[in-house]
C-alpha cells in the first residue's frame, strides 16, 4: 500500500517497536531502508483505529 501526502510523496506503513509496544509508522518510500526500518512481514495482524486503542497496532507474536 502506498499513500501520497499533499506534496505527492509516496509513504508506506511499517511496524516499529517503541518502548515495548509495536506501533504503526509511515516512511517516505524513497528513504533509505536499513535494519532499523525493516519491511513489514505479514502475519496475524489486528489494526485497531478505535479511540480506546489510540490507533495502536496489536499482533500475535505466537502466530505461525
Amino acid at each position: 500500500m502506498f499513500v501520497p501526502n499533499r506534496d505527492g510523496n509516496l509513504h508506506v506503513p511499517y511496524l516499529v517497536e517503541n518502548g515495548g509496544e509495536v506501533v504503526l509508522n509511515w516512511n517516505w518510500l524513497d528513504n533509505d531502508w536499513d535494519a532499523n526500518n525493516p519491511a513489514l512481514r505479514f502475519a496475524n495482524l489486528f489494526v485497531s483505529l478505535s479511540e480506546s486503542c489510540s490507533g495502536r497496532v496489536f499482533f500475535n507474536k505466537y502466530a505461525k
